[in-house]
């Protein structure tokens, strides 16, 4: 299995990406000015003229479908329309804010639903989905709404176009931490072997928990949370990925799961380091003229969507 993900890792880094568009010099330089920090309002500023506020007419988009009883409990579908046609792969969508805030989507804003319409355009049915924050919800609450969403896209994936059988799991920041989570820990997955074909995890932590915080809250269960041990067992394909300007705690968790898993023969398929990006720039682009990031996504998806 090592040689296939090696030879694998190999032929994706080997595409010719240099092509690809890459971010605005004007926008480059704004986002380097800010430095090496989380500021999602500010990279938006920047990053919005780039960005259509509203999906586009062959684009629908479902709103604040219940997967539970909690109000955080609910998620978007994205599908094409009319044409919705069958089959197609199902990407699922976990947002980042510190396990305490964030939203799948802000109302007259392009973030996430980028993600989504990009999704769509090539070829995949989009779910967004919110979960349960904490300090009110600590683990492992939103991991189990992860996994409810996995189960809502094998139930229901179909009903909007999507195939059940090829699901991939995208988080981003804390997103990243829950899809690990997710991941590394049979007791959540809802069909043998986490009913995933592929998953990405996008400047995420919680791989190795040196502290508590309030979404791992317990100080006595800190082995028994993290996710690297698992994720070093698991044979779901990775794409992992961090921005040269992520938070140094951050940088450093992805370039450490990168290398822990090297280490054990159990590489991810790509390993990007995206130069030129903070936090949150490198999901912000999604849906631009700036591909040479989903360029190299959608090369990894359609090679476990097929």
């Amino acid at each position: 299995m090592t040689s296939r993900l090696f030879a694998l890792t190999l032929s994706l880094m080997a595409l010719p990406f240099a092509a690809n568009a890459e971010l605005p010099a004007e926008m480059a330089a704004g986002i380097r000015a800010m430095g090496a920090v989380n500021d999602a309002r500010a990279t938006a500023d920047v990053l919005r003229p780039m960005h259509v506020q509203t999906p586009p007419r062959d684009v629908t988009a479902l709103r604040d479908i219940a997967f539970g009883d909690h109000p955080l409990q609910r998620l978007d579908v994205f599908m094409a329309d009319p044409d919705r046609g069958a089959g197609k792969p199902i990407v699922i969508f976990v947002h980042g804010g510190g396990f305490t805030g964030g939203d799948k989507h802000r109302p007259g804003d392009y973030s996430y639903d980028n993600v989504m319409i990009w999704a769509v355009s090539n070829g995949f049915v989009g779910v967004n989905t919110n979960y349960r924050l904490a300090p009110e919800f600590a683990y492992p609450n939103a991991t189990e709404d992860v996994a409810s969403a996995v189960a809502w896209a094998r139930e229901h994936g179909a009903e909007f176009g999507g195939d059940p059988n090829k699901i991939i799991l995208w988080g981003h920041s804390a997103g990243a931490s829950l899809v690990g989570s997710y991941l590394s820990h049979p007791e959540f997955h809802v069909a043998e072997g986490s009913g995933l074909v592929a998953a990405i995890l996008a400047s995420g932590g919680g791989y190795e928990i040196a502290q508590a915080n309030e979404y791992y809250a317990d100080a006595a269960k800190l082995d028994e949370m993290a996710s690297l041990p698992g994720l070093i067992e698991s044979e779901v394909p990775l794409f992992v990925m961090r921005a040269e300007l992520d938070p140094p705690g951050i940088a450093a968790a992805s370039d450490r799961l990168n290398e822990a898993l090297c280490a054990a023969g159990n590489c991810p398929e790509v390993f990007l380091h995206n130069p030129n990006h903070n936090h949150m720039s490198q999901v912000y682009t999604m849906n631009t003229t700036e591909t040479a990031i989903s360029e190299r996504i959608l090369a990894f998806l359609n090679t476990y969507s097929e």
